[in-house]
């Protein structure tokens, strides 16, 4: 009796195990990055992953093309990554220039309890950009595609059938901007709003208001009016009504999720902030909400979200990773 209850015991453990294993299909639609080429898989020897230096890194293995990865922590050029070896997980360093960045996969199944992503089967691709012609390079090709969110760090894109997230970084547009100006955020500490204008001139027709913390391109900067496109519709705003950014490189921003004690799927609220001395509330946004964060200033987090670009306290946000240093 006692070796029947063993055996029942065994069989009903295995039943669990094999219903609780992730399988390859739910890992790769977690994952964010692949590899876009054959790349050697390293490992180092503890304390040793402090720089870029492959000398630092002894080669183990290779990865091959299309393994989809999710990153632990960055060295340098180098990326420590968990990867599918087959029947599970396992983990190692790669030089970035091998990954390619795939955001999130639409076309995958989403495994139960994984982050919510934005690229819904049944939503339909937004025009509002249209009028802009937005290309996206990934370093071996440039592609036309249609963008849905500008960020200044992170911004969303229709490609190929997908949503993606892609480095704001890998975008371009015809424009006269230097390299240091070609993004902006809308800035109006006074009053949370500015006046597009179809003249450069107080006088000109007004096009609409554009409200504080939305982030937009910049096709042209004059002496005391700037021609941008706020949502998709192009104008004049006054520069001092701008705060301008260069877009930053991937290496010096993590992601994550906007939350509410921890929890990312509820429908609690978090409030987005413009940091003046007024400290204005730009939006309300559901937690869940993808994030690209910039900068910690004391309590608050420097991000990306929704096309909104602002501040949100440090507990409402869950990190992908911690912020590069």
């Amino acid at each position: 009796m006692k070796r029947l209850l063993m055996l029942l015991t065994t069989f009903c453990l295995l039943l669990m195990t094999t219903a609780l294993a992730e399988t390859e299909a739910e890992w790769n639609a977690k994952c964010e990055w692949k590899t876009g080429t054959g790349t050697t898989l390293y490992a180092v020897t503890q304390g040793t992953a402090t720089s870029s230096d492959l000398s630092d890194f002894v080669p183990v293995g290779t990865l091959p093309a299309n393994t989809y990865v999710g990153i632990l922590e960055r060295s340098g050029n180098m990326r420590n990554v968990r990867y599918w070896n087959g029947s599970g997980t396992s983990s190692g360093w790669v030089d970035s220039a091998a990954l390619v960045w795939v955001g999130s996969n639409s076309s995958k199944p989403k495994p139960s309890g994984s982050r919510a992503t934005a690229s819904d089967l049944s939503r339909k691709p937004d025009d509002t950009w249209n009028s802009l012609t937005v290309t996206y390079s990934d370093g071996d090709e440039a592609q036309t595609v249609s963008l849905q969110t500008l960020g200044v760090a992170m911004s969303e894109i229709y490609m190929d059938g997908e949503f993606l997230r892609v480095p704001t970084a890998s975008l371009s547009w015809e424009t006269e901007a230097d390299d240091n100006q070609r993004i902006a955020v809308i800035y109006a500490p006074s009053t949370g709003k500015c006046t597009m204008r179809e003249e450069a001139s107080k006088k000109g027709k007004i096009i609409m208001t554009c409200k504080a913390g939305r982030v937009v391109t910049v096709l042209r900067v004059g002496d005391v009016y700037t021609r941008i496109v706020y949502d998709g519709v192009e104008g004049l705003v006054l520069n001092s009504c701008l705060k301008f950014y260069e877009t930053p490189d991937e290496d010096t921003f993590t992601t994550g999720l906007l939350s509410a004690k921890g929890k990312t799927n509820t429908t609690a609220t978090v409030s987005v902030y413009q940091l003046t001395k007024s400290r204005r509330r730009l939006d309300k946004i559901r937690v869940g909400a993808y994030l690209a964060v910039m900068d910690k200033v004391g309590e608050w987090y420097e991000v990306d979200v929704n096309g909104w670009h602002g501040f949100v306290k440090d507990a409402n946000v869950t990190l992908d990773a911690p912020l590069p240093d």
